[in-house]
């Protein structure tokens, strides 16, 4: 009668210390026989028993079910996943740029290393060398969100390319920025920058529209006849149509760009450019209108928070002005909302105007004399 054949075990390695002496150490492997039935053994990079006997027994399961697992997870390294993490990036149509960022710093400092090695002190180490560069704590946290990603990438794949997902830390990070321009900031920053740039500048201001959609707009999004403006799924950071009006100081301002592009770059698509081509990078002339402006550090994205702001002093109702700006939280669209300083002193004169007009009732009153209507 055939001896039925063991699942496999969990163990931990020997390892030789000084004086030629073996003693067990490390983290646990497991040993198993996959669908073919040849015998296979893994790293799991994993100090607790139980932990990695669940995935022995995960393994079992996977062979049971006819799934071929190779056990590649000891040679897979952390720029292998980072590679898929960017390619599931560009095919969900998402910003592969500021990924590729976030990936770059993480491929210098943990790329080589087998992504079965990763633990708690690397990933100390890697925070510990950000912060020390000068690196704020939100942007540490951007970055290890990617790398938690491509390691749950990973873990998904199939075959799974790794066994496990490490535990990442998440850093406080500073409040959101409450940056805005006032008219006449607005009006100072539109003299000091140069021509090409003042029309991205009001469009900016009045729609409060991103940087990138603005950018890339094009003429075939624009109706001059009826005043709107429309922007693409593909054109928006949350991939939802939407439509604003231009009039006013915005409509001429377009109305102007179109005569000139039919004047000089007639094939031209893109609304804003430099002499006909598209503008690409601005940051340094940006600064330097800036300063010269007497407003430094102040970012193209506080255009988005300040005609947020306009708009609810307007008196357009959140829901609209959320529709018209792409918020798709009222938490997110209330931080835009801004309160300063003048918002503040104005509050108070109003308060101290209706308790004023309280007491001048009840001093009326008292004397005999019909109070007069509170406003």
């Amino acid at each position: 009668m055939a001896t039925k054949r063991s699942d496999g075990r969990t163990y931990q390695r020997s390892r030789k210390m000084p004086g030629g002496k073996k003693i067990k150490g490390g983290p646990y492997w497991i040993e198993y026989y996959d669908a073919t039935g040849k015998q296979q053994r893994e790293p799991t990079g994993l100090y607790d028993f139980k932990a990695a006997d669940a995935i022995r027994f995960q393994r079992i399961a996977q062979k049971r079910a006819g799934v071929l697992v190779t056990p590649r997870t000891s040679k897979v390294t952390v720029g292998e996943l980072l590679d898929d993490l960017l390619l599931c990036v560009r095919q969900n149509g998402k910003c592969v740029e500021l990924a590729q960022y976030h990936c770059n710093h993480l491929r210098e400092s943990l790329g080589p290393v087998p992504a079965a090695k990763i633990g708690t002190e690397d990933i100390q180490r890697y925070i510990k060398a950000r912060l020390d560069a000068g690196v704020c704590g939100g942007t540490v946290n951007r970055e290890l969100t990617r790398l938690r990603r491509a390691f749950q990438l990973g873990m998904d794949h199939e075959p799974p390319k790794i066994l496990r997902i490490p535990k990442f830390p998440t850093l406080a990070e500073n409040p959101p920025r409450h940056g805005f321009l006032e008219r006449n900031q607005y009006e100072s920053l539109l003299r000091e920058l140069p021509d090409y740039l003042k029309p991205v500048l009001s469009f900016g201001y009045y729609s409060g529209c991103r940087q990138g959609e603005i950018l890339g707009l094009e003429w075939s999004q624009v109706d001059l006849t009826q005043g709107i403006v429309r922007l693409r799924p593909q054109d928006t950071k949350t991939k939802e149509p939407r439509l604003f009006a231009v009039v006013g100081d915005l409509l001429q301002m377009m109305t102007m760009l179109h005569d000139q592009r039919c004047q000089l770059w007639p094939t031209s698509q893109r609304v804003f450019t430099r002499s006909g081509e598209p503008i690409r990078d601005f940051r340094g002339a940006w600064a330097a209108a800036t300063t010269r402006a007497g407003i430094p550090g102040t970012l193209f994205h506080d255009l988005r928070r300040t005609a947020v702001r306009n708009m609810v002093r307007a008196g357009i109702p959140e829901e609209v002005a959320m529709r018209i700006s792409g918020h798709k939280t009222r938490s997110v669209f209330q931080r835009y909302n801004i309160v300063n300083e003048r918002d503040m002193i104005d509050a108070g004169r109003k308060v101290a105007a209706f308790l004023e007009s309280q007491a001048q009732s009840l001093r009326e009153a008292s004397k005999g004399i019909e109070p007069q209507a509170i406003n």
